[in-house]
């Protein structure tokens, strides 16, 4: 009989979490892994659906703590009974209490994964569970320091390297056209959800590129993600720097793949997953995450970015303008170097981050704990 997952989100919104939630099912499902998705609704069950995940939205109305954590283990308890389920993975982030609470209740056997350094108040939620899970030795390390004496299993996360290719000459060519970018200009994508620091990264990208159209007139600035706070100072600040640099700085907007993006794209900032994508199309990265940047992916310093999630969690710099600047120069005026980080970092993405890899990580530690 193959092994029944339930994975508990918070929501199918797009996010770090909920877009690891799906590579792991594909690779588990791979793997001979019956898998269901639960979580309040969002954009991104559209993207389970299709794949013929099974999804279960929940429906939360209790208004106080206890209410929702009443509701949950009601509807926990119902949609485990009817799958047959023998494990539940907890990814909840804000409501992670909420969501260990109910899982006791099942009475059923839990791997809970920390995505995030927020859970101080909540450490009952790791030490509850059967076995816990970081996808990078910092937050490992603060996962630890939450449930003394428990194990932790590192898992890196994983990428769908069929979807992040490298994309030829020609194909970066046809893309730009596509997309409305000219065919030789610099173009430097920014991905992230647009909140908390991970906004200060954004508009002190933006400030440096402005900066940097002296150097380089035709630069093009994407920028990608949704935008969680404070929308109207942010889209004041690219009315403003369109004003200083006309046709420099492009906004999308929240976007669920992007491929075309990167491999039309000369280099790539970012964190986590972004970075990680990005190195599977061949495209250099300039590691910024919440805590800052540590410059750009190199072999000297790969294994410390990988670490620290890709700033997510450490960081050597703060992300002011002249440090990004003094980063995104050299890469900007030498194609050469970005061609070689880009071959060695598709290189180190194709061997280390693939989705699979993850899984096979993942079930191995259900194996033990449904043997335990």
């Amino acid at each position: 009989m193959p092994i029944r997952v339930c994975m508990l989100l918070e929501s199918f919104g797009i996010g770090g979490a909920e877009t690891h939630v799906l590579y792991l099912a594909q690779g588990l499902r791979q793997l001979g892994v019956d898998v269901v998705v639960t979580g309040l609704t969002g954009p991104l069950a559209a993207e389970f659906l299709e794949r013929r995940f099974p999804c279960h939205f929940l429906n939360l109305p209790g208004g106080t703590q206890t209410g929702w954590t009443d509701n949950l283990a009601r509807e926990l308890q119902q949609l485990c009974h009817k799958h047959e389920i023998d494990l539940i993975h907890n990814h909840m982030t804000g409501t992670l209490a909420t969501g260990a609470l109910a899982i006791r209740r099942t009475g059923l056997p839990t791997v809970v994964s920390a995505h995030g350094t927020f859970f101080d108040r909540v450490a009952f939620a790791f030490a509850d569970a059967n076995a816990r899970i970081a996808h990078c030795r910092t937050l490992a390390n603060y996962v630890s320091d939450l449930a003394p004496g428990q194990p932790v299993h590192l898992i890196e996360n994983g990428i769908d390297l069929s979807l992040y290719t490298p994309a030829t000459p020609a194909a970066t060519a046809a893309i730009r056209t596509r997309l409305g970018l000219p065919v030789a200009a610099p173009v430097i994508l920014y991905a992230s959800r647009l909140a908390q620091s991970k906004w200060d990264a954004a508009a002190s990208l933006l400030g440096t590129c402005v900066s940097l159209t002296d150097e380089f007139p035709d630069l093009r600035y994407l920028i990608a993600g949704p935008l969680g706070e404070r929308v109207q100072p942010f889209l004041d600040l690219v009315l403003a720097a369109q004003k200083r640099a006309p046709g420099l700085v492009q906004y999308l907007g929240q976007q669920r793949h992007l491929a075309d993006h990167m491999q039309a794209a000369d280099l790539v900032v970012g964190g986590s997953k972004v970075a990680q994508e990005a190195m599977a199309c061949g495209r250099p990265v300039l590691a910024v995450g919440f805590r800052g940047t540590s410059g750009p992916v190199t072999t000297e310093n790969l294994e410390t970015l990988v670490d620290e999630n890709f700033g997510d969690y450490g960081a050597s710099e703060p992300f002011q303008p002249a440090v990004l600047a003094r980063h995104l120069r050299p890469l900007l005026t030498d194609p050469a170097q970005r061609a070689h980080l880009g071959t060695w970092g598709h290189a180190v993405a194709s061997a280390r981050f693939g989705y699979l890899r993850m899984a096979e990580k993942t079930l191995a530690v259900y194996r033990q704990v449904l043997g335990n």
